[in-house]
């Protein structure tokens, strides 16, 4: 009897008097953890002159949610009309193009395979396809532009797939701008992920290469000399470090501490909370 009222007494607890803040806790408990790269400091010359320094570039991933056909296709054109208005393009293989139609194969057998497999009448031509897909996605807009733009996504995402651990590339270069207009839209934008990383520019193009030295990805070889030279070792497989000159001698200088960002999901993996632990970095 005792151990049944403790039981009981516990259930109570979770269920009424923590109840709801439990199940708001399960609702939120879902999260994606992402590296933020730190930029690779800068090299300057005695007079403060920037010899090497790193430039931001942008990039963006789709994961796969929850959301119905219509949040993922409103979601869909508001991110590619962000794209398209600031000059930047996005990835593209639906063999559709408009004004005029016309089909994109390379033969005949191509597009009777390609009518088979997306369940397309073989006599339809290529406007129908195209109207046929607007219905089979259940994009609602009559604006062709608009259905284009969010027909390609969605045939991304049909042949190549994602999930929601695997991200689907949507561009691999977008602007500033760009980037922070999708940013400031992601609670309208499902699944949506900017990443940012930095390119090294060389000021100077090749002029004293072999003093400055260049990057390279990391090799087995580098990894077992940073292992065995008692300074702080945290590099991934895939990671650039410095490979001759400057940038290999003062690496532990020039290489930044990488951040993180969570991403916060609820059951139906849909974004609502962005945290970013910030990184830092160095220069020489």
């Amino acid at each position: 009897m005792l151990v049944g009222i403790v039981i009981l007494t516990r259930l109570f607890s979770l269920q009424i008097v923590s109840g709801a803040e439990y199940r708001e806790t399960s609702n939120t408990k879902l999260s994606r953890e992402t590296t933020i790269d730190a930029t690779r400091g800068s090299i300057l010359d005695r007079n403060g002159t920037s010899l090497v320094s790193s430039e931001m570039v942008f990039s963006l991933e789709m994961y796969k949610s929850k959301a119905d056909d219509k949040s993922l296709n409103s979601s869909i054109s508001l991110m590619t009309r962000i794209l398209r208005d600031n000059g930047d393009t996005y990835v593209d293989n639906f063999p559709i193009s408009i004004d005029p139609f016309e089909f994109h194969f390379e033969s005949e057998e191509a597009l009777h395979k390609w009518k088979e497999n997306f369940n397309i009448p073989e006599a339809a031509s290529s406007e129908e396809a195209f109207y046929l897909l607007r219905d089979k996605y259940h994009i609602e807009s009559d604006d062709i532009e608009e259905i284009r733009r969010i027909l390609a996504i969605r045939y991304e995402i049909t042949t190549k797939g994602y999930s929601v651990t695997r991200s689907l590339a949507i561009s691999k270069s977008i602007s500033r701008n760009s980037a922070i207009q999708l940013q400031e839209n992601s609670n309208d934008l499902t699944g949506v992920n900017v990443i940012t990383d930095s390119n090294r520019v060389y000021a100077m193009g090749n002029l004293a290469s072999h003093v400055i030295g260049y990057m390279g990805r990391i090799s087995a070889e580098d990894e077992k000399r940073l292992a065995n030279s008692g300074d702080e070792y945290n590099y991934n497989t895939t990671d650039k470090i410095g490979k001759a000159g400057i940038e290999r001698v003062f690496e532990k200088y020039l290489r930044g501490i990488d951040g993180e960002k969570q991403i916060d999901m609820d059951v139906n993996r849909n974004n609502y909370r962005r945290v970013y632990y910030a990184g830092s970095n160095r220069g020489f």
